[in-house]
């Protein structure tokens, strides 16, 4: 084999690898990510009670909010959100279709047969009793990742064209000045003036 041909082909396998990665990232999947946007504790003023003194005046009410999102282009089966023990009061704020069952090691479990792409929920808490502790959320295709989140301005959407056509020259740009490097390292491409 000749220098070129040995080059060629490593410059082949290169390419190849590249794409394969590319089609790989691209391929269809789940991805669920789940956010906390609001919890607020109130504390309602009761009349004392005589009989029990000692007893505080005051009520205490936490409201949370759990949102869960399947930002992935495949749907999620068998999602599961998983408490320490079952909220005192919920309810999803969409007409979602759920069951409820205890776990073997006595954790509560709220489960959905399935979210689809980008589809998502969101589940109200109320507690006076029991705070709701969270355990996890998962579902057939892993774990859900906790995202944050910041509420800002949406930008007008030629904003957002403008913007990846900026980053899909910008990446092109680089994959061509590289594969010039690439070339002329290995003594294919000669650099002119």
């Amino acid at each position: 084999m000749t220098r070129e041909s040995i080059y060629s082909t490593i410059f082949s396998a290169f390419v190849t690898f590249v794409f394969t990665l590319i089609v790989k990232r691209l391929e269809g999947k789940a991805r669920l990510v789940y956010w906390l946007p609001h919890t607020f504790l109130f504390h309602v003023p009761q009349d004392p009670n005589p009989a029990q003194p000692d007893q505080p005046n005051v009520f205490a009410i936490q409201t949370n909010t759990l949102t869960i999102q399947n930002r992935g282009s495949k749907a999620v089966e068998k999602l599961e959100i998983i408490h320490q023990r079952r909220p005192d009061h919920m309810q999803f704020a969409e007409g979602i279709v759920y069951e409820e069952s205890h776990l073997a090691n006595g954790h509560h479990a709220i489960k959905i047969d399935a979210l689809g792409p980008k589809e998502l929920v969101t589940l109200q808490l109320l507690s006076y009793r029991n705070l709701p502790v969270l355990i996890a959320i998962r579902s057939r295709e892993g774990p859900a990742k906790r995202i944050q989140i910041l509420i800002f301005k949406k930008l007008p959407s030629y904003v957002y064209v403008f913007a990846r056509a900026l980053m899909f020259i910008g990446f092109f740009t680089v994959l061509y000045l590289l594969s010039r490097l690439l070339l002329y390292g290995l003594g294919l491409l000669s650099i002119s003036a």
